[in-house]
């Protein structure tokens, strides 16, 4: 797809239009008086003030800056009224075609037919336009261009109950299998065609801020921005990538950013970190009735989403889960259902995940897999009921994600990639993961049903259980997800993401490119798997052992392990085998009661770990360990402390050195990231020269 995105770019960019950027600088006919109430222009801010005098063009006025008064003397040119601030035209003379009817005003806004004036005197009256002269319904025409679509109106702010109750679903299931979890596979719409859109940046300062790919014939793909001041409007718009052109965009107000679109019930939320006239609340949600047939986006509910104990988190992910059902990530590791109908919470979640790993949902929206330190939970998004716990091996769950149609579920951990069947009692199929796995968090995306994208960086194979491939984003020209930003993902088997251009005129690009790119197959079929294994049977290796009281039983495990691989003991060997047993910090654990009410328990612990690893050049070729730690849930008997239960839990675990198997052939962490790399670009996948 090399040059497509700059080509539809070039193209795009003639019918665009801008937002309007008034300056009433230019108006010298008006007077100001002695007690007027105005606004001054100082830089790019217009302060508030009165006169104090007024002589021709020189005006003394006592203005507010930097929260203390100030007089000058300033020339009239850099001051208006109040009420300029909302007027679309300046002070001018409006005639009938007749030109029976002439009034000096300044039109205030334009609606169904008419124009509302505004006259010297304060006085306001509506004119229909069709009975103005030629020049005035151009000169309107040009303005209403200019304008762009009228700016939506917030809804009242409501208030949602909150239940002090509520908590995960009423039905618990602590089955370890997907047999109870029916395909939920995404709408027929869901498909892009291999385009991209450009478009210009409505003013310096707006920044892309979300990207959501939908589908349909139009391959519809809704964009959304946000002015970094926080001063000017948000924008929505809808690009058609099959047409290559933004086929509406819509205004919302300043500070709103776009974060999730459901376009089976036609509805988009919006986020507002700082809650309602800046009052730091917390975040306000707005859902919005939207599509590409409206010029006004429709407000619908508005109201503070945030937990008791947090002020909410950076990320503010959300979701329209059903057209009645919103799920909003409101705190570090907390979650949030609410019912936009009832006007109340429906349930919420409290994450066992110390990176907080992201959930993900199933292309129905209809399951939300929530990986956690200890399994990955699997919920019914409606009504928070836990269908599945599936447990996990080799670290906790990085990172989650369903397969395009519904039928898989991939789960990253630190060593491992298991693949689970939906709606079967099958056991997963496990593929060895060391070289793209981690301890932290990760995105996981599948391709096609042998190839997945692991955060947007690594292509990885289940066939050959390698990383294959990797891209790189161009700096500071592609959109990277950061701190609530949603600006990349993967749909129908194409990389969907935003370019910002810098130059005379700051532009974006959106678009779709297919995956893996330009020669990756090719490459992928000629290559030799063996060829990127560094450790294997005769390789040397050197023990370091740090565990303190239980050294010498961990040294006779990994010695009989090393003669299994067929490695060899040297110790004078680069490559280290290490085994590292101690404490973690010492932390508590709050437990909330699962059958309703306020009861909760905390307990403090110190928890064990066992951590293994083996270094190669200095880096980590392989890596496992184990912890202790608090379960993510505590079964109490009447009476029992949990305290109690807690500390019996905090065992030291030499066994993981006894009972892990290492891998006899590792690959070279030197070339973890496959055969090969693509630039991501405005010029779409550019494989690098090899």
């Amino acid at each position: 797809m090399t040059g497509n995105l700059r080509v539809l770019f070039l193209i795009a960019l003639a019918s665009t239009l801008f937002l309007p950027s008034y300056t009433w600088a230019q108006q010298s006919s008006r007077r100001f008086s002695e007690g007027d109430e105005i606004e001054y222009l100082w830089g790019n801010n217009w302060y508030p003030g009165t006169v104090l005098a007024a002589e021709k063009n020189v005006v003394a006025i006592e203005y507010m800056w930097g929260g203390s008064l100030r007089r000058e003397q300033v020339n009239a040119l850099n001051l208006r009224f109040p009420w300029e601030a909302k007027a679309i035209t300046q002070m001018r003379f409006w005639n009938d075609a007749a030109k029976q009817f002439k009034v000096r005003a300044a039109a205030m806004s334009i609606k169904d037919g008419l124009v509302l004036l505004r006259k010297d005197d304060g006085n306001e009256i509506s004119v229909p336009i069709d009975k103005l002269s030629d020049t005035d319904q151009k000169l309107l025409e040009k303005v209403k261009a200019q304008m762009g679509p009228p700016l939506a109106e917030f809804p009242e702010l409501v208030s949602f109950t909150r239940s002090n109750s509520a908590g995960w679903g009423a039905v618990w299931n602590d089955s370890n299998n997907l047999a109870n979890v029916a395909l939920d596979p995404p709408p027929s719409f869901a498909t892009l065609p291999m385009k991209g859109v450009g478009f210009p940046a409505a003013h310096f300062f707006e920044n892309l801020v979300s990207l959501f790919p939908i589908g349909g014939s139009d391959g519809w793909v809704v964009a959304g921005t946000a002015d970094r001041t926080g001063k000017m409007p948000s924008r929505i718009l809808w690009a058609a990538l099959s047409a290559g052109q933004v086929k509406r965009f819509q205004l919302i107000p300043p500070g709103e950013t776009l974060a999730a679109v459901d376009p089976g019930s036609r509805q988009i939320l919006t986020i507002n970190r700082l809650g309602p006239s800046a009052s730091r609340e917390g975040p306000r949600l707005t859902l919005w009735s939207a599509d590409p047939t409206m010029e006004v986006v429709v407000g619908k509910k508005s109201w503070i989403s945030i937990s008791e104990s947090d002020w909410g988190s950076w990320e503010n992910w959300a979701a329209i889960v059903a057209p009645n059902r919103i799920l909003h990530e409101w705190g570090g590791k907390q979650f949030v259902v609410w019912d936009t109908d009832m006007q109340r919470e429906v349930y919420r979640i409290d994450q066992e995940s110390f990176f907080s790993a992201r959930p993900s949902l199933s292309p129905g929206k209809k399951y939300i897999a929530l990986p956690e330190d200890k399994r990955v939970r699997i919920l019914e998004s409606a009504t928070g009921n836990t269908l599945a716990s599936l447990p996990i091996e080799g670290g906790s769950a990085a990172g989650v994600g369903f397969s395009p149609d519904g039928a898989k579920l991939a789960i990253l951990t630190r060593t491992q990639l298991a693949v689970w069947n939906v709606a079967t009692a099958d056991e997963p199929q496990r593929y060895r993961a060391d070289s793209i796995g981690t301890p932290f968090k990760a995105t996981v995306e599948w391709v096609d049903d042998q190839m997945l994208l692991i955060d947007r960086k690594t292509l990885y194979d289940t066939n050959l259980e390698l990383p294959v491939w990797n891209y790189q984003a161009k700096t500071f020209e592609v959109k990277e997800d950061s701190y609530g930003e949603t600006t990349q993902s993967v749909i129908d088997g194409k990389l969907c993401y935003a370019v910002s251009v810098t130059g005379p005129q700051n532009a974006f690009i959106v678009g779709a490119v297919a995956l893996p790119g330009p020669g990756v197959r090719e490459a992928i079929e000629k290559f030799d798997p063996e060829s990127l294994y560094t450790i294997r049977p005769g390789h040397h290796v050197r023990l370091e052992i740090k565990c303190g009281e239980f050294d010498s039983r961990v040294r006779g495990w990994l010695v009989a392990e090393i003669e299994r691989n067929g490695w060899v003991e040297d110790p004078s060997a680069s490559t280290i085998v290490r085994a590292v047993m101690g404490r973690s910090e010492t932390q508590t654990v709050t437990y909330k009661s699962m059958g309703g009410g306020s009861e909760s328990r905390s307990v403090t612990i110190t928890p064990y770990f066992s951590t293994l690893t083996v270094l190669y050049d200095n880096k980590i070729a392989y890596q496992s360990g184990s912890g202790s730690g608090a379960p993510p849930v505590m079964f109490l008997n009447s009476g029992q402390s949990a305290q109690a239960q807690a500390d019996a839990m905090q065992k030291p675990h030499p066994e993981l050195f006894r009972d892990h198997d290492i891998p006899d052939r590792i690959v070279d962490p030197n070339k973890k990231d496959g055969l090969g790399s693509s630039m991501i670009s405005a010029q779409g996948l550019t494989p690098a020269p090899q």
